[in-house]
């Protein structure tokens, strides 16, 4: 039974903390690949058996990266360069990003060299089905035992998120992974009919595991009682989450009294702080609380009442926002995009909303909300909270899948 697994990723995300952790507890000797951040520091010098690689994980534009990368450009980089001249999607981005593919090869090799010398049999485990999966792709043939692996969000596969993926990679990934991991079931049954039967790929190799999360805190949300409505959304302040189109409802609200809470930053914060004071309504506070650890929201759901958490995104993986909100049993308006409709129930945690909906619709949902009866809402907390512990407590889920990796149980 393999001990070591090695975890790969070109970039921080907060899921990667939690998968440490649970790696940790499966595994004898943990290595992750991935640049420098604080957290991961701080969590990896927690624990004994976790080693973190950042100094050899260099993604900087230099000479010598530049060099490096050109070491390993390979056919398939090159097909992928010929077909953005002629679609004409040649830009300093999108050379870029090759140039990471073709780096994460450097890196891993160089990282491979060491660590396979010493003892003990290895996992790996890409934790993007993009950069780092290649990477392992492309050293497969050199390492015959080594049993590979990748997780795949949606960033990767959906083409209105990112106008910059790779189909080619994607098909080497497919001919040398063990598995490929979804994180939904939504995301993976729309890459199989708009690209892998499409193109004949192996579809065998896909399943769908769940990342989950953790509630830190204990205890549970509480509902306003006051007669006004607590509205709490958590993300960046990008396009793709759409904050425009939950400013835009609240101005078609005008006979209840609303507390909208956002967390996070971006690069369209001031932008929309700005849109949000045209509203003027008397009846509409809006608090942009920016950017806060992961550690305050959870504190925040149990110390505040939330009504609801709300999600307009148009595109999504499983959003983990959500499963936070839901596990102090915070009732979810969301829309039916990703993953969405695997942890939203119209009418029993919360409402979908259509994938892409008019301000009106979602101005609809929040009335729809405050007008039920306190019965039927504490009903809509009692089954957010039993579907998160249910489906998506991490606890639960990952030293499953986990202990799936060490071959102790059958992938499905």
């Amino acid at each position: 039974m393999r001990e070591n697994i090695l975890l790969f990723s070109n970039a921080y995300h907060a899921f990667i903390l939690n998968e440490i952790e649970y790696a940790s507890r499966s595994f004898k000797r943990v290595v992750l690949l991935c640049p420098y951040h604080q957290e991961l520091d701080k969590v990896c010098k927690r624990m004994k058996n976790v080693e973190y690689l950042y100094e050899e994980c260099d993604y900087r534009i230099n000479l010598k990266n530049l060099v490096l990368a050109l070491t390993v450009f390979d056919r398939v980089a090159l097909k992928q360069i010929l077909l953005a001249f002629k679609n004409k999607k040649i830009t300093r981005s999108y050379l870029y990003i090759i140039f990471s593919y073709m780096l994460s090869t450097v890196i891993l090799k160089k990282v491979m060299k060491k660590i396979i010398s010493e003892s003990g049999e290895w996992i790996a485990l890409s934790l993007w089905f993009a950069q780092t999966a290649y990477a392992f792709s492309r050293i497969k043939g050199n390492y015959k035992e080594l049993k590979i692996f990748s997780l795949a969000h949606s960033f990767e596969v959906d083409d209105k998120k990112n106008k910059y993926i790779n189909y080619s990679f994607k098909k080497m990934c497919h001919d040398n992974l063990e598995n490929i991991f979804f994180i939904s079931r939504n995301v993976m049954e729309e890459y199989i009919q708009n690209h892998v039967k499409k193109q004949f790929w192996r579809d065998d190799i896909l399943s769908v595991y769940y990342l989950g999360t953790i509630k830190k805190q204990q205890g549970d949300c509480q509902m306003s009682v006051d007669g006004k409505f607590r509205l709490v959304s958590c993300s960046h302040c990008i396009e793709v989450k759409r904050i425009d189109l939950i400013i835009e409802a609240l101005g078609h609200i005008e006979d209840i009294e609303i507390e909208w809470i956002h967390i996070g930053d971006g690069k369209l914060f001031n932008s929309l702080k700005k849109q949000a004071e045209s509203l003027k309504r008397d009846n509409i506070r809006i608090k942009w609380l920016g950017k806060k650890n992961n550690d305050f929201v959870h504190q925040f759901f149990v110390t505040n009442a939330v009504d609801a958490f709300i999600n307009t995104s148009f595109s999504e993986g499983i959003p983990v926002s959500l499963m936070e909100a839901m596990a102090y049993g915070i009732p979810v308006i969301a829309t039916d995009v990703g993953g969405n409709s695997e942890i939203v129930f119209n009418d029993i945690n919360g409402f979908l909303l259509s994938e892409n909906p008019e301000a009106k619709e979602v101005a609809a949902s929040i009335r729809k909300l405050f007008n039920m009866s306190t019965d039927n809402r504490k009903n809509l907390r009692k089954n957010s909270a039993e579907i998160f512990e249910r489906s998506f407590n991490a606890d639960k889920l990952r030293p499953e899948f986990y202990s799936l990796l060490k071959g102790k149980k059958e992938i499905v």
